[in-house]
């Protein structure tokens, strides 16, 4: 009898076991990184020795770039960008891209799927053998890779929206609208949405929306990128387009207008801002919801090595 009863405790610790490990086995798990954060976009690097150092007169030349997208966005095959090569003296120096000048629209930005961002190569080759143009001894190339695409930055921010905040009986509310409103200072682009403040008037909720080029390269208007890199001018640069939109309001009245023909201008420091007014919409209460926002432009980065030629 006693042993039995032994028989049957140990088959339901067994049985126990063998179902905490079915469960564990068919677990989901979720993946609740936010990618929307970081000041990074397209990122370039020379793959070693590919250009060398050193070449030789009459040698062949392959310049390889890696190309890794470190920002949110695209989260499609879409991205759409190019690189172009200068420096050096196009006698010494005459090449072309392979599969042309054009990123892969397959470099997605980082995301669930591609926790890492796209990733491509692309090669720039002279087959013809490099020279020491002039006849000199020997001849320092500059290989400067500059690439130049569109981006966006996109974020939802969490803002309280109280139609009446000035009445003079106080009421219980979820939130007020002084509220300090976070940005997390970057989206996951080299434009980034530092601070967000808010106003109300007896019409308007007000938002004056502050924004920042925190990565290391050019801001661009979204409309000039056919003219980057080389015909670039005063007017072509630190322009961002803005769109702004609450659930109840998709189209707010902003200063600047943050379209095409009137974006916001980066100034001292690369910093900007634009103020939106939004209808009040009806309600009874103070509530939370997102203001979503999206900034568009081009962007251009760039990264150079010396490449000695020697004659022999």
């Amino acid at each position: 009898m006693e042993m039995n009863k032994k028989l049957c405790i140990l088959s339901c610790i067994i049985m126990i076991i063998f179902l905490c490990g079915c469960l564990q086995e068919g677990a989901v798990t979720v993946d609740e990184t936010d990618y929307h954060q970081g000041t990074r976009g397209l990122e370039m690097y020379f793959i070693p020795n590919a250009p060398p150092n050193q070449v030789y007169d009459g040698d062949h030349l392959d310049i390889m770039v890696e190309l890794k997208n470190r920002g949110a966005y695209p989260e499609s095959d879409i991205f759409d960008g190019k690189l172009e090569i200068s420096g050096f003296d196009s006698n010494a120096i005459r090449g072309s891209w392979e599969g042309g000048s054009h990123i892969p629209v397959s470099l997605r930005g980082m995301s669930k799927e591609y926790p890492d961002g796209g990733y491509e190569v692309k090669t720039y080759s002279d087959t013809r053998g490099v020279k020491v143009p002039f006849g000199g001894p020997k001849y320092d190339a500059s290989i400067l890779v500059t690439a130049c695409y569109k981006y966006k930055t996109i974020a939802d921010l969490m803002v309280c929206i109280d139609p009446e905040p000035y009445k003079i009986i106080e009421e219980k509310k979820v939130c007020h609208f002084d509220d300090s409103i976070s940005t997390g200072g970057s989206q996951g682009a080299p434009v980034a949405i530092t601070r967000v403040e808010e106003r109300v008037s007896s019409d308007h909720i007000i938002f004056d929306i502050y924004i920042r080029n925190v990565g290391n390269g050019k801001v661009i208007d979204w409309a000039s990128y056919d003219a980057c890199p080389f015909e670039l001018e005063l007017k072509d640069v630190n322009r961002v387009r803005v769109n702004a939109k609450l659930a109840f309001d998709s189209h707010p009245q902003c200063t600047p207008k943050g379209s095409g023909s009137e974006p916001i201008i980066l100034r001292s420091a690369g910093e900007g801002f634009i103020t939106c007014k939004f209808k009040k919409p009806v309600a009874d209460t103070a509530f939370r919801t997102p203001l979503h926002i999206e900034l568009d432009y081009a962007y251009s980065s760039s990264i150079e090595k010396r490449v000695e030629i020697i004659k022999v």
